[in-house]
């Protein structure tokens, strides 16, 4: 009977403090999704517009289910607060607005779930934290990342195909990432990457390897099994689309709905990989006990202030960030911003009444077309504000998603000081080609890069800043790849000298050194 009313006296107030924590730690998850809507906005946009984050809606729930699994473990912790932990969140905030201010969204997210995981941890304890660790980091896999591993992926499943070809004895060409045949021609675009398997067999990896097994060991083997077999299979998948055709004779007729096949075979890998995981899974899970683990259930007055602290540092460098994002300032004019007509190529109208000044977002546009030897090409110049942050110069321009990424390219033109850098990407629909070339002008110097959006960041705290001016060409065709290259590459050198300085601090672009580097 003692016994009884021991365990019933100590299993009350460890359910109070549960309660406690739980209503603290709402209330500041609230808070901070307040804080950080536009990280949340941004994430929630992908997973709806990207098949490659679909899962992502499937993370929550999973994390659900991982802390049911381990509910009794979590039980036998109880919440005991360490407001000192707060401490931690200082450093992250800074770290957060340095990545607002560079304009990385996804390091951004990173940092807010950071944020979030600090809030936990002070609020429950390391203890109580540590048996709740897997399902709280699991939720990581809300925040849509991966995507600068694109290139990478594109680059070794274009190889992958290479080496297949040749092993089989096809004759086949190689540039970069257009594969041709004697058959057809193939792009590895940014669908044929794999990067959509990857990330979900990493997401699906390390669930089934927290549910499965228990011990470090098995659990990073089953983890590096759900990387290694996605890129491996993805690179089995495109050579297999190109092997049939040029078993059936035609490109188009093997290529069509590789993306179905490819999660068709993507399922089949999966399966596989459960098959393999489960040969060495854990049999039982030890399940410890509430008893043995005095408690007193008076947590809020702790947790309250570590909750308090850790928000307070974060709404001000939130308030900073909108403090240094000046977008009340007046708009700059682009009375004084004229063109020339490049070598070789005439003015045309545009389509749509869109050529003269306009507003486009923050930023202050002027547009103008030119038709050089029957290609067209559109001039977009946008300048901004001069303390806005490098998130909105530096976003990727929009296209119609029915248009698949190919491939990306840096064009380089002139030397020293004055060389311009300017960023290529190239959507591919249908037989035609849309090539968009942009570059962008910070303290009249053009830049680009990480070390572009870090100059940017910094011109947003000078004294006397400068607006950022970014220029876009866009050129669309029904040539080949290498042509239409070429010609938005002969373009963007003829244009080097046809605009005139907004002022003193404003880029000149004169031809230099020889050209093209």
């Amino acid at each position: 009977m003692s016994t009884a009313r021991s365990l019933a006296l100590s299993i009350e107030p460890t359910r109070r403090g549960w309660l406690s924590a739980s209503i603290i730690l709402g209330t500041g998850l609230l808070l901070l999704g307040g804080l950080f809507y536009e990280e949340i906005i941004a994430a929630v946009k992908v997973w709806i517009e990207s098949k490659t984050y679909n899962h992502c809606f499937l993370i929550i729930p999973a994390s659900a289910y991982l802390a049911w699994q381990r509910r009794h473990d979590i039980a036998a912790a109880p919440p005991k607060p360490a407001a000192w932990i707060t401490l931690a969140s200082i450093p992250t905030a800074v770290c957060w607005l340095v990545a607002e201010r560079i304009g990385i969204m996804e390091a951004r997210q990173f940092m807010a779930m950071i944020l979030a995981q600090i809030l936990f941890l002070s609020v429950l304890g390391p203890r109580s934290w540590r048996q709740s660790s897997t399902p709280l980091l699991y939720l990581f896999f809300l925040i849509p990342s991966g995507g600068f591993l694109t290139p990478a992926l594109q680059s070794f499943t274009a190889q992958f195909i290479k080496v297949g070809l040749d092993l089989f004895g096809i004759v086949n060409f190689a540039d970069n990432m257009v594969i041709q045949i004697p058959e057809g021609t193939f792009y590895v675009a940014e669908a044929c990457a794999g990067l959509r398997f990857l990330v979900a067999s990493l997401a699906f990896g390390v669930l089934y390897s927290c549910v499965m097994y228990r011990s470090i060991k098995p659990r990073l083997i089953f983890i590096a099994l759900s990387i290694i077999v996605p890129i491996t299979a993805n690179g089995l998948r495109a050579l297999g689309i190109v092997l049939a055709a040029h078993v059936i004779g035609s490109a188009d007729a093997a290529a069509a709905d590789h993306v179905l096949y490819g999660w068709l075979f993507f399922s089949i890998v999966t399966l596989l990989l459960i098959l393999i995981g489960a040969l060495f899974r854990d049999r039982s899970f030890n399940r410890t006990l509430l008893d043995g683990f005095p408690y007193s259930g008076r947590i809020g007055k702790s947790a309250v202030v570590a909750a308090a602290t850790l928000l307070t540092i974060v709404t001000g460098s939130r308030l900073l960030a909108d403090a240094l994002d000046d977008t009340l300032e007046t708009q700059p004019n682009l009375t004084r911003l004229e063109f020339s007509v490049p070598a070789g190529c005439q003015e045309t109208p545009l389509s749509g009444g869109e050529a003269g000044n306009g507003l486009h977002g923050k930023a202050v546009a002027y547009s103008r077309a030119f038709l050089c030897d029957r290609d067209l090409f559109i001039v977009r110049l946008h300048q901004y504000p001069p303390r806005i942050g490098a998130r909105a110069v530096f976003m990727r321009e929009l296209i119609d998603p029915s248009w698949e990424m190919v491939a990306t390219k840096v064009i380089r033109i002139g030397s020293g000081i004055a060389a311009q850098q300017w960023s290529e990407v190239e959507f591919a629909n249908s037989g035609r080609l849309e090539l968009l070339a942009s570059a962008v002008w910070v303290n009249g110097r053009s830049v680009s890069g990480i070390m572009g959006r870090v100059q940017q960041a910094l011109n947003t705290i000078r004294s006397t800043p400068t607006p950022t001016l970014v220029s876009k060409v866009s050129y669309t065709t029904s040539k080949s790849p290498p042509d239409a290259q070429l010609a938005m590459e002969r373009f963007l050198l003829a244009t080097n000298g046809s605009l005139i300085s907004l002022g003193h601090d404003q880029p000149r672009l004169t031809r230099e050194g020889n050209g093209q580097e």
